[in-house]
């Protein structure tokens, strides 16, 4: 049996993580309030500086050696790339933008991070 691969973490902090606004309003990372979607935690968590992220929407638009982007552009159903799948999730007004509704929310994420080598945690960043 093959050992289970080690999952790094990423820790999604309330106060910085830009959720539920719709899709118009965010980005990796937002610079007039520097608030980050999901996806900008994890280009950070990866290696890509603030700079590279700054008004981006998906990973695969970002120009930095650190960020994979096959990686993100994997399918997870014909037409739907794994970078907008996790973003529509994100990116849901219908979640609100509350403790439940951020546990509910990192609950539909996970599967998606955990493709990606990433555990996904709701906490505070230290």
């Amino acid at each position: 049996m093959k050992p289970k691969k080690r999952l790094a973490t990423l820790v999604l902090d309330p106060d910085t993580w830009l959720r539920g606004e719709g899709s118009i309003p965010s980005a990796l990372l937002r610079p007039y309030d520097g608030k980050m979607c999901c996806l900008g935690f994890e280009c950070l968590r990866r290696g890509a500086d603030k700079r590279a992220i700054e008004s981006v929407k998906i990973p695969s638009g970002v120009r930095h050696h650190k960020i994979k982007r096959r990686v993100f552009e994997a399918k997870e159903a014909p037409g739907l790339r794994r970078e907008m799948a996790i973003a529509q999730i994100n990116d849901d007004t219908g979640i609100p933008v509350t403790r439940a509704g951020d546990l509910k929310r990192v609950r539909k994420l996970r599967p998606y991070f955990e493709k990606l080598g990433v555990r996904l945690v709701l906490g505070r960043s230290k």
